[in-house]
């Protein structure tokens, strides 16, 4: 799986491709992105979602 880190699924730019092992982290990646849209905090940690690995930038979405 591949996320697009600035959102944009047409941006194929290597800085904006983060490859990910697996759906489930996919997913878990795309709960995060949207709980900051949101402005809500997160329950949960990467740790805690099995996504401690995953080098997330602090706001992928593109949002400050």
């Amino acid at each position: 799986m591949v996320h697009h880190l600035n959102g944009d699924k047409q941006d194929f730019c290597p800085e904006n491709l983060l490859a990910l092992p697996s759906q489930d982290t996919y997913m878990g990646i795309e709960h995060i992105e949207r709980e900051r849209l949101r402005g809500r905090a997160l329950l949960l940690d990467l740790d805690q979602m099995g996504l401690g690995s995953v080098d997330l930038p602090p706001d992928s979405s593109g949002q400050s």
